[in-house]
């Protein structure tokens, strides 16, 4: 997977680098002082860090939601199930 800097936004003293895939985009925050300080091949090897955390975590997501279809289907034959309640209700 490759990913691009699509956008650079400066905002008081922190940088935020839009990072953008085929079917992904995330913004990553950093002081616009560390930023103007690293060279070319840090600022590559952070981003690359960040890039791994991101996809780390959209993997994780897509278990959980794939986990979670699981436990739906499981229990899904309970919708639309009726209680009847025998005797007298107080209201």
């Amino acid at each position: 997977m490759e990913y691009q800097i699509k956008e650079i936004r400066i905002k008081g003293g922190t940088a935020l680098l839009i990072l953008s895939s085929e079917s992904d985009s995330f913004g990553v925050n950093i002081p616009f002082q560390e930023l103007k300080s690293l060279s070319k091949k840090k600022l590559e090897s952070f981003l690359k860090e960040k890039i791994k955390e991101r996809t780390q975590m959209l993997a994780t997501i897509k278990r959980q939601e794939e986990e979670d279809k699981e436990k739906l289907r499981v229990v899904k034959h309970l919708v639309g199930s009726k209680i009847k309640i025998e005797g007298e209700v107080n209201e």
